[in-house]
């Protein structure tokens, strides 16, 4: 296995564990929870982004960037902005692992 084999492992499991985090955000921002528990944060080439089926697609739409009579309610582009900063912290994690089993630290 090589470092971005690791990587995209590291960050699929992180994105794995921010779905639940995701849709609570969703739903506090007024997201209903029908939509929203159907959502799942993905990793998809070293990137995150919030994974629906397509029967919900005009939905998430109309929640994320409005109608011409509600407003827009960003929770995808607002999560996706701030924990897409997190990944880095992902990555530090796995150079340290790989760093400590190749023995750069001994």
């Amino acid at each position: 296995m090589n470092i971005e084999d690791i990587s995209n492992k590291a960050l699929k499991e992180a994105a794995k564990n921010l779905t639940p985090q995701f849709q609570k955000e969703a739903i506090n921002s007024g997201w209903t929870s029908d939509v929203v528990m159907q959502m799942t944060v993905e990793e998809q080439n070293g990137d995150l982004y919030i994974n629906y089926p397509q029967e919900i697609a005009q939905k998430v739409d109309e929640l994320e960037y409005g109608t011409p009579t509600s407003p827009p309610n960003p929770a995808i582009r607002k999560f996706i902005s701030s924990y897409s900063e997190g990944t880095e912290d992902v990555f530090e994690k796995v150079f340290e692992d790989i760093s400590v089993d190749l023995g750069a630290f001994n």
